[in-house]
């Protein structure tokens, strides 16, 4: 059994104001043949001003201005009762400045002792899904705190995999040939991404260089991809 959708706001409410009713939910389903679930969970953002300005009602009944600790909180309360969230995060939303985006790492790295999957989601308007092939985020708005921002949830992401994998989903040891499999998959992303680690750097330092948002094309960035496959 698993929970499709939640938000981090509903989770804390419902374990602080009414008598731990999360822990009460968790005893009900986790048994000798389920000890975990799961849901998809709405992150968003880290940054409080956007916060405000876009989802102003996200952390109710909480104060928006509040959101770190209700973010924070409210993943404890999912730790603690094995509830394991797949976070999905914006980047590349309207007006977001360098501030913003560290924020929102700032905010991972707040997060990273609670057992979760962080994944990121890529504004784009709808014109220009009608009008344009190239990805917003890349032809107009990427930033070199995007680049970190990235490399941050892919590190999180993968760090509890491994937890998830080895410690929640494939447990026991009629699993072990499927589990080392998954592993040394994770190991592979692990390695491949990594490996593209600095050429990242390097696009990051030409975008903060010369002081653009909207000069990195889709193509060089496949062409930096493809010149890294060709060189292992």
């Amino acid at each position: 059994m698993a929970w499709s959708h939640t938000t981090l706001a509903s989770v804390l409410v419902a374990e602080k104001k009414y008598n731990g009713l999360a822990t009460k939910i968790a005893e009900i389903i986790e048994d000798e043949h389920q000890d975990w679930w799961g849901a998809q969970v709405g992150l968003e953002t880290g940054s409080r001003r956007l916060a405000k300005a876009m989802m102003p009602g996200k952390a109710a009944p909480f104060k928006i201005e509040d959101w770190w600790d209700v973010v924070e909180e409210a993943l404890g309360v999912m730790h603690d009762i094995k509830l394991i969230p797949a976070l999905t995060a914006i980047v590349g939303m309207p007006g977001e400045t360098e501030d913003d985006v560290m924020e929102t790492i700032e905010l991972l790295d707040r997060i990273r002792p609670y057992r979760s999957l962080v994944v990121p989601m890529f504004y784009v308007p709808m014109n220009h899904i009608r009008a344009e092939k190239d990805g917003w985020i890349i032809k107009y708005n990427l930033m070199p705190e995007h680049i970190e921002l990235m490399k941050k949830m892919f590190e999180h992401s993968i760090y509890w995999a491994r937890d998830i994998v080895n410690h929640f989903y494939l447990r026991g040891p009629q699993y072990w040939p499927v589990r080392a499999a998954v592993n040394y998959f994770i190991n592979y992303v692990e390695k491949r991404v990594r490996s593209l680690y600095g050429r990242l750097d390097q696009i990051a330092a030409e975008i903060k260089d010369r002081k653009l948002v909207s000069k990195v094309e889709a193509p060089k960035l496949l062409e930096m991809y493809g010149s890294s496959n060709s060189e292992d």
